[in-house]
């Protein structure tokens, strides 16, 4: 796979009302599947236990594809990804020299 650029997943304004409306759901900005919830083992364990809602953080994640599936006549994809080695960094506490230096650990770039 070729590395890529970052790619938001932030949704429009058309693309929340095609996907939830009438129905209301708090937080639409993002569709679902694209929150990451960690458990307390979790949390630990990737040294997150003092980071604080609102925080920016960096996230370098390895995962496999688990499943694929198709609907619609191949219209409609989902992708299910296990994700097995992942490293979560503070944007207050990561230099630049160090992000690259992240970035090339991981992509080898």
């Amino acid at each position: 796979m070729a590395k890529t650029k970052l790619t938001s997943l932030k949704m429009t304004k058309k693309e929340t009302k095609e996907r939830y409306e009438p129905e209301t759901i708090s937080g639409g900005t993002y569709p679902w599947g694209t929150l990451l919830e960690l458990d307390n083992p979790l949390v630990k364990k990737l040294g997150l236990s003092k980071v604080q809602a609102g925080e920016t953080v960096h996230i370098i994640a390895v995962g496999s594809v688990s499943g694929v599936s198709e609907r619609d006549d191949g219209k409609r994809r989902n992708v299910t990804i296990q994700l097995k080695k992942m490293r979560v960094d503070c944007e207050k506490d990561t230099k630049a020299k160090e992000r690259k230096k992240i970035e090339k650990e991981v992509f080898g770039n």
